[in-house]
């Protein structure tokens, strides 16, 4: 949910601070909201102009007036503000509570009204969406083993890499059901962004598919396709894309245009790059009762703290069953000991 944190602070008391302290407090509150966008909690932040700069507004009866200052007088003035998304009020409480600023005046929490709107008597926008909203989500989905295996689910020569030996694991566990979830997964895909070994496995494959009733073979056949690969020189399968320079940051770009949701299928190596640098916004994981041992896992060397909310889970009569987490935040702690208070606390907090 997302929360509107207004930062309230006394300007004559911060005009008295020695400038060394003044410039101390601002890169702590930099160093803060940095922490918040690495851990995906904020949204935006500004600092505001001193008040005497302000001009307030007002429409009587069709005319306007301008009013050098600040819409109201008060020992404590407007300084600045920070847009987070967090699970609750708690949380948001426990973020705000942790600015710097709040050592040195106020600061008001505020809910968003989740559809954007306002009373239509304030002539507010109805449309309003910040620019986060508008960001395409990068979706990975991923079929696992218990212990976290995603290598080779389709078969022995998918992927040997270090001489795996139980490539095909997933097929027994096929079902209708599943094949039907698995296509209005992918017909929701606007475009597809997928690793080398993952692009030449599925350009050797689904171009053969040409039934238009196979609607995941017409969407990965016709749609944008984004190829992340370090060896590729060109990619020839229909509207596949090769993107170069600092992955990272292509992904980002891609991640800020318009357009649906961008799905990420196996690419396993690709992933680690996706987790270290916090791009991904929902996994759609199919766990099966399988126990594997060895083998490349999802959450491997790039994974970075980070907290998920489930969404959907459904199960087939195989026995997989379908998770679906959307992106939360950072990670909060707790502390229960028998006879107390259970405390939760925020990363931050953490062996201080």
């Amino acid at each position: 949910m997302k929360y509107l944190c207004l930062v309230y602070v006394e300007e004559t008391t911060l005009h008295a601070m020695p400038q060394s302290e003044r410039v101390a407090l601002s890169d702590q509150s930099m160093a803060y909201c940095d922490e918040l966008q690495k851990n995906g909690q904020l949204i935006g932040a500004s600092p505001l102009h001193p008040v005497e700069t302000a001009t307030t507004v007002r429409v009587r009866g069709g005319k306007v007036s301008t009013i050098d200052g600040p819409f109201a007088e008060t020992k404590e003035q407007l300084g600045g503000y920070l847009l987070i998304d967090v699970r609750d009020m708690n949380d948001a409480v426990r973020i705000a509570s942790k600015f710097p600023a709040a050592q040195y005046g106020s600061i008001e929490v505020r809910p968003l009204k989740e559809n954007g709107c306002a009373s239509p008597a304030l002539g507010a926008c109805e449309n309003f969406t910040e620019e986060k909203t508008r960001m395409r989500k990068l979706v990975v989905g991923a079929f696992l083993t218990l212990d976290g295996v995603m290598q080779a689910p389709g078969g022995p020569d998918e992927d040997p890499d270090g001489g795996f030996q139980h490539g095909g694991w997933l097929v027994p566990y096929f079902d209708e059901k599943f094949v039907e979830i698995m296509t209005e997964w992918t017909k929701r895909a606007g475009a597809f962004l997928l690793g080398r070994k993952t692009y030449e496995m599925f350009a050797a494959s689904w171009p053969k598919s040409t039934d238009p009733a196979d609607e995941s073979a017409t969407a990965l056949n016709t749609r944008p396709k984004f190829v992340a690969s370090r060896t590729l020189d060109a990619v020839n399968w229909n509207n596949s894309h090769l993107l170069k320079g600092d992955v990272a940051e292509e992904i980002a770009k891609l991640k800020a245009q318009e357009g649906g949701e961008i799905q990420v299928h196996g690419s396993s190596d690709l992933l680690q790059t996706l987790l270290k640098y916090n791009l991904v916004d929902t996994f759609r994981i199919w766990q099966f009762p399988v126990l594997i041992g060895t083998g490349k896992r999802l959450f491997g060397e790039g994974t970075i703290p980070g907290s998920f909310r489930l969404v959907e889970t459904q199960q087939i009569e195989t026995g997989a069953v379908l998770h679906v987490y959307e992106r939360a935040g950072g990670l909060t702690y707790g502390e229960v000991e028998v006879g107390q208070e259970t405390v939760i606390f925020d990363s931050g907090a953490v062996h201080t």
